[in-house]
């Protein structure tokens, strides 16, 4: 086999790549494997590795890795580190304990008589049909009746789960919200009721969608910062749904299932603040200690191993903006927020617009700037009519 055509293919100069020997065991049967080390031009100090694989003179693998790639069929695994360890064992504990503080104060506003059951319905329904349509549009469909059937059912049985820990989360909430800090639930609830022309609306989206692109800047700031140091750059930070690239149903669809996984993640997290609130009585401390608190839920696997005191460092960055937004944005805002980061964090952004990913990162900035313009303009212009009748 030629495997220069390959090399040629993939962009790559063979003439700077020397043959070693093969580590990794290609995921189909091969009879012929072939390794090579070498550099590339973006990269020139960093050392890549090519691994490759042919049966009876045809190509069946060819992969490009780096120094941090690891292989789901290597004889050992990576092991862990110790914090890696804890901080799994942290975050396995965090999420169930906010879903058991939410259903204990959704009971206990139940029994009272309290709670804008309504509101919360309605919040549920939407997210089950982001969730539904979400998976309708961003997942490949084999064609098979019986199988899209059961893929249907199980994406149901997950939207309507999701849909129940968001409606208890809600009652859980919404009574000490309302008490508390009703000007929290002012743009919340009137985009409930259909109001998504408010200029109160358009604040707080506003206010979430720039909390949000500060959050995911300092998510992409982690591998910028210890080369400024002399450290070595840490692996590259990956999209975690690379099915964007397959279409603009897929980024629609992409779209609707981060919204609908703010929508859940935001209500628990409200929910945990709420009750830190409730205890210690000062906005001040409850951000201090809700950020303490949550920070290792959010660097739980989304960070590569290590720079364990970085990860840390823009973990407290990003949960410091989120706790903030939840305790003096409201709940509308917050939802924004992380609608905003969970779907920047999905696609691989680039300002390299000629290239065959530039399209991407310009549908993704022309539909989040829309909606930042469109805010802007709801926030700005619409409240003068009003004012102006007001006056007169």
């Amino acid at each position: 086999l030629d495997w220069t055509t390959l090399f040629t293919a993939a962009g790559l100069d063979f003439a700077s790549f020397k043959a070693v020997e093969p580590r990794w065991v290609p995921a189909t049967f091969a009879d012929e494997r072939r390794a090579w080390e070498g550099s590339v031009p973006e990269h020139p100090g960093q050392t890549v590795r090519v691994e490759a694989a042919a049966t009876a003179g045809r190509p069946v693998s060819f992969v490009l890795t780096g120094p941090w790639s690891r292989s789901s069929r290597a004889a050992q695994p990576v092991p862990q580190t110790a914090f890696v360890r804890i901080l799994g064992v942290i975050s396995e504990f965090v999420m169930p304990a906010l879903m058991i503080a939410a259903a204990a104060l959704a009971w206990g506003n139940i029994k009272g008589g309290r709670g804008d059951r309504r509101g919360a319905t309605r919040a549920a329904v939407v997210f089950i049909l982001l969730g539904t349509a979400g998976w309708a549009l961003a997942n490949q469909h084999v064609g098979v009746i019986a199988e899209d059937i059961d893929r249907l059912f199980s994406a149901l049985g997950r939207a309507m789960f999701d849909g129940s820990v968001l409606w208890l989360s809600y009652m859980a909430i919404e009574p000490y919200i309302r008490r508390f800090s009703p000007g929290s639930l002012i743009g919340w609830t009137r985009m409930l009721n259909g109001r998504w022309r408010d200029p109160q609306v358009a604040s707080d989206v506003l206010l979430g969608l720039c909390a949000g692109l500060g959050m995911t800047l300092l998510y992409g700031a982690h591998n910028l910062i210890p080369p400024l140091f002399g450290r070595p750059e840490p692996m590259p930070l990956e999209p975690l749904d690379v099915n964007v690239l397959l279409g603009t149903r897929f980024v629609i669809g992409q779209i609707f299932i981060a919204v609908g996984g703010a929508l859940v993640a935001g209500m628990l997290a409200v929910a945990g603040v709420v009750a830190i609130l409730l205890y210690v009585r000062r906005k001040w401390l409850a951000h201090l200690l809700s950020s303490v608190i949550f920070v290792w839920v959010v660097i739980s696997g989304m960070f590569p191993a290590g720079t364990p005191v970085l990860d840390v460092a823009i973990g407290l960055g990003i949960i410091v903006i989120w706790t903030g937004v939840i305790l003096y944005g409201g709940l509308l805002a917050t939802v924004a927020a992380l609608s905003t980061h969970f779907v920047l964090l999905r696609v691989p952004l680039t300002t390299e617009f000629s290239s065959w990913r530039g399209g991407l990162s310009i549908t993704y900035l022309l539909i989040l700037g829309g909606i930042g313009l469109g805010a802007v303009y709801l926030a700005r212009f619409a409240s003068a009519p009003a004012a102006r009748k007001r006056t007169s």
